[in-house]
């Protein structure tokens, strides 16, 4: 496979030669997965974090979880459940009163 993009500063267009894999799957057929080309290393997705194409772990992404400092993880916990009963994120807003049906 040889995916091909264009540059948005300078028009080029930059193609790649990409490798496929495949696994069967526990309930028959095939899943479909990329070849990282720099760790030859079977990915779900490729990022383009410059000209060439790259898994999460070599473009140097992370999930937002990771970036948390260890004081963060708890507020964001707590937001994720304020969210879910409908409350204003932030425990200085006080709670949002009971769901309905929440007795």
């Amino acid at each position: 496979m040889v995916p091909s993009y264009r540059m948005k500063n300078t028009g080029e267009v930059v193609e790649q030669r990409v490798q496929t894999q495949t696994s069967p799957c526990h309930l028959g057929g095939q899943r479909h997965w990329f070849t990282c080309p720099r760790w030859s290393k079977r990915v779900a997705l490729l990022y383009a974090p410059g000209r060439y194409f790259a898994c999460r772990q070599c473009d140097g992404r992370g999930y937002a979880t990771q970036k948390e400092g260890a004081g963060d993880r708890p507020l964001t916990k707590d937001d994720k459940l304020r969210k879910r009963l409908g409350w204003e994120a932030g425990i200085l807003n006080g709670d949002g009163g009971k769901p309905k049906g929440m007795h």
